[in-house]
């Protein structure tokens, strides 16, 4: 289980063998740190091995993370789908009379916001939970089309840097899950900000009135299987991301600001 070291959680997902080594925080502490230095890959013709064994999907059952992000995505569906079932109700009651036109007008207005979030939802979830195919290229445009309105919903005004010339439909899809992590941070609502760096380098900073770290995400990210359930479902996914891709996903908690960073 890996620790909290430096004022931030770090879980890169990997296994060594022999004594971890210590940063002068977790030497001090008493704790071991989760900052491990990768050796670099060694080539075997056209392979790139790495001595450390990435495995953090190893450590949850894959079947169970499927079953964690199909309830994560159905529990933030239900909502504006529940929301278009009742204003069609409401018209189904509407007789046609003079006295409910305003009842019909309040009816078509709340079919028509419902749908739009629905529809916004599900295309942030298709490229943030989705496969992300080799080489294909997404534009800072259809990022901002996909995540602006979720956040704007969400009372979370979001921004976001870099990637103008487009970036790789795999960078997009961890940086959108770290904004949902991000936004898991704001329950009153607040900023966040995502920015694209160069090479894997992506960093999510919330702020607002309690801006928080869920208990659950920070067990996560300590490496506590407790914290496991479909709220976290999206830290889970973006660690495994994150460890196969030979990088590290870490969490930086302070007051009123939580910053996520992938590099």
């Amino acid at each position: 289980m890996l620790s909290r070291c430096g004022g931030a959680w770090r879980s890169p997902g990997l296994r060594r063998k022999g004594p971890w080594p210590r940063c002068s925080a977790g030497a001090r502490a008493g704790l071991r740190c989760g900052r491990v230095t990768v050796p670099p890959c060694r080539r075997r013709g056209n392979a790139r091995t790495n001595p450390f064994r990435i495995s953090w999907l190893s450590m949850t059952d894959p079947l169970l993370l499927a079953g964690l992000l199909c309830s994560r995505l159905c529990h933030d569906l239900v909502g504006p789908v529940g929301a278009v079932v009742n204003g069609v109700e409401l018209l189904t009651d509407v007789d046609g009379g003079p006295d409910e036109e305003e009842l019909r007008d309040q009816s078509i207005a709340l079919v028509g916001e419902s749908a739009n979030e629905l529809s916004a939802r599900l295309r942030l979830f298709r490229l943030a939970f989705g496969a992300a195919a080799d080489g294909s290229i997404v534009s800072h445009d259809e990022i901002a089309e996909v995540l602006l309105p979720v956040m704007q919903g969400r009372r979370i005004a979001a921004t976001i840097d870099g990637a103008r010339e487009g970036l790789d439909r795999a960078k997009a899809r961890i940086g959108l899950l770290m904004a949902l992590i991000g936004a898991d941070c704001l329950p009153r609502g607040g900023r966040l900000n995502l920015s694209f760096g160069p090479g894997r380098n992506v960093v999510v900073t919330s702020a607002g009135d309690r801006c928080v770290l869920p208990a659950a995400h920070a067990a996560v990210f300590g490496g506590d299987d407790a914290g496991i359930e479909p709220r976290t479902a999206p830290v889970v996914y973006a660690l495994g991301l994150a460890a196969q891709d030979g990088g590290s996903l870490t969490c930086a908690a302070r007051e009123g600001t939580v910053e996520l960073r992938l590099a």
